[in-house]
């Protein structure tokens, strides 16, 4: 009897572990902050032509990106890259990844629709997937350190440049 209570424990502490692995494995990469995949923050209000020329200055020519996707109407601006490979980071080669690639996505809508010559909302957001030496999967893992440096780089230039340069 006491064999088959034992026997039971075991199953039912195996089964938490699992599951256990399970839930943790489920949610990483896509909470916010701190072990997120991807960085989001806003920018700042300003004019559309501003947005548009700002955006292709700075993806385009200061950081190498190309765009997947324009749309810069009177009702709203997105400009999307493609994937752009990088070399793996330091501390992402310490966790076993060789291969690194990010995408940025700018979108802006206006503030009111009411109004001629609108201002625009900005959003910035970019996301990294990583891959090992001899892997073929691009995985989402929690940016490190050094790769959320370089994302806020860019994300602040772009900040930066839109306030020093709006109308």
């Amino acid at each position: 009897m006491e064999v088959l209570e034992m026997h039971g424990r075991l199953s039912y502490f195996a089964l938490f572990i699992v599951l256990a692995v399970f839930t943790g494995c489920s949610g990483s990469g896509s909470s916010a902050g701190g072990g997120s995949s991807t960085y989001r923050t806003s920018l700042t209000t300003t004019d559309g032509e501003t947005i548009v020329r700002v955006v292709n200055e700075a993806l385009l020519t200061r950081y190498g990106y190309r765009f997947q996707r324009e749309v810069a109407t009177s009702e709203d601006i997105l400009y999307e890259t493609e994937w752009k490979d990088l070399t793996a980071t330091r501390d992402e080669q310490a966790q076993g990844y060789s291969f690194a690639r990010t995408r940025i996505t700018i979108t802006a809508r206006p503030r009111s629709r009411a109004s001629a010559g609108a201002t625009f909302s900005s959003r910035f957001v970019a996301e990294t997937e990583l891959r090992a030496q001899g892997g073929l999967d691009w995985v989402k893992m929690p940016m490190t350190e050094m790769r959320e440096d370089y994302i806020k780089e860019i994300a602040d230039y772009v900040k930066n440049e839109l306030l020093r340069t709006r109308r």
